[in-house]
């Protein structure tokens, strides 16, 4: 797996690239983060980096005190955290105590918080959240009929995404590549468990082709007009 870790970069803030990365690759995943990139915007780049990632860990840790016990955070983060969520990524807020709410911007997503005194707490949380996330698999699905999606491969219009249903909660679609691979066409999803089901949509010059949910046991998932 992508972590992606939106963090501040500052002295304060090291503790995260020093402890957190170590963590993150002892699961065998791979820490990603902005900082060669800015840090005051979200950049393309920063952008990209997201896509390409399974999930992020947000530390919305203090900044700018407003009163003696009541800060702000990093403009950054909060906007790193905001776009994660809508391209429906697994994410994780980790607040440090007497940081205002953000509005509410992960939703009812989990989120963790951190006491600057504490750190140890925080950081048995961020390994059960990561392995709760490498619990969950990647699976690679083809696409049947062939010759349904095959002629709009390579066109500009052409889009393939899915969705997953799981507990009665459907997520947002995520846009994935489709490969060709032995004659077939393939694409992979992650973030599934046993239990989820997939919906695949597959957009075309002329109309929009939808599966029905599909159990992740499943090697193929079928389309139809």
């Amino acid at each position: 797996m992508r972590i992606f870790v939106a963090y501040g970069y500052n002295s304060r803030d090291k503790w995260i690239e020093d402890s957190i990365q170590p963590v993150i690759e002892a699961f065998g995943s791979e820490f990603v983060h902005g900082a060669d990139l800015g840090g005051q915007v979200i950049t393309e780049g920063v952008r990209a980096l997201i896509d390409s990632s399974d999930g992020l860990l947000a530390f919305a840790t203090r900044r700018d005190a407003i009163t003696r016990d009541q800060f702000t955070t990093h403009r950054w983060v909060t906007d790193e955290l905001a776009y994660a969520v809508a391209q429906a990524k697994q994410v994780v807020e980790i607040r440090e105590d007497g940081v205002l709410d953000q509005g509410g911007i992960a939703g009812d997503r989990q989120r963790i918080t951190f006491r600057e005194d504490d750190r140890l707490r925080c950081l048995v949380e961020v390994v059960k959240t990561l392995g709760g996330w490498h619990r969950r698999i990647t699976r690679r699905f083809q696409l049947v009929p062939n010759d349904l999606v095959r002629p709009h491969l390579s066109k500009a219009y052409f889009r393939c995404k899915y969705r997953v249903l799981e507990g009665g909660h459907e997520s947002l679609a995520r846009e994935v590549p489709v490969q060709r691979i032995q004659g077939g066409l393939f694409f992979s999803a992650s973030g599934l468990t046993a239990t989820s089901l997939l919906q695949v949509e597959v957009v075309t010059d002329q109309k929009i082709l939808y599966s029905d949910f599909t159990s992740v046991d499943s090697i193929t998932v079928q389309i139809s007009e």
